[in-house]
Order: C-alpha cells, then sequence, then structure tokens
C-alpha cells in the first residue's frame, strides 16, 4: 500500500500539475467563421482571463499572415481580471479555405498561446 501511494505522490501528481495550465483562460481560441467573400474585414476578439494573483504580461502578440492586424486592450492583466485581443484580417487576397494563426506570448508557465481562425473565402465573382 506505502509504494502504491508513494507511486502516486512521484510520478502521478507531478504530471497531473504539469497538464493543469490554469494561469490564463482564452475564450474560444480556435474561431470558424464559415464562408464569407474575398475582400471581405474579419474582426474577431479573444479575451484572455487572468486566473491567478499576480500580474500577468502579454510580451508579444505575432499573427502568421501579413494579412492580419492586432490590437490589445491591455499588456497587462490584473489579477482575476480580463483583456481582448482583437484580430482584424482582410481576406482580399485570400480563396477557399484559410486558417490563420496568431501566437501570442505571455510570462505563464505554459508562454505560448495559440489563437486561430478558420474561414472559407469565396471569389468576388460568385
Amino acid at each position: 500500500m506505502k509504494s502504491i501511494i508513494l507511486f502516486l505522490y512521484t510520478f502521478i501528481l507531478p504530471i497531473i500539475s504539469i497538464n493543469e495550465n490554469t494561469d490564463i483562460t482564452i475564450n474560444k481560441k480556435f474561431r470558424d467563421l464559415g464562408k464569407v467573400t474575398a475582400g471581405s474585414i474579419l474582426v474577431e476578439r479573444y479575451y484572455l482571463t487572468n486566473n491567478t494573483s499576480t500580474n500577468i504580461k502579454i510580451l508579444k502578440v505575432n499573427p502568421e499572415c501579413s494579412c492580419t492586424d492586432f490590437h490589445v486592450s491591455s499588456y497587462e492583466i490584473m489579477p482575476h481580471d480580463s483583456i481582448y485581443i482583437e484580430l482584424t484580417v482582410d481576406t482580399t487576397h485570400k480563396q477557399g479555405n484559410q486558417t490563420i494563426y496568431t501566437i501570442v506570448k505571455t510570462n505563464t508557465k505554459t508562454s505560448m498561446h495559440k489563437l486561430a481562425l478558420k474561414v472559407f473565402v469565396n471569389s468576388k465573382d460568385n
């Protein structure tokens, strides 16, 4: 019995703690906007909530595509508060299935957070 308890404390509990990322919550990291016409401007807000008792800093926001611009309401999230990152995507030179990623770097245990925006872009002729 002692060996089972020792095993749990030594191997299982650390794994649970490592995988438990509750420092920051992001509402709906993956968004599917369906179909749009080429040339549409898409605007989506992602809300980030600080679940800790210390400040969290947004260190960097890095959209993968030059078609994406962003606005951060605050680069510091106070304890138990929220901020938003607004992504603006221009679909002018896009066609078909598109998934646009943005990486947000924070000073949390898991420092990289991926935001995704999926859309099917129809040409203006359709």
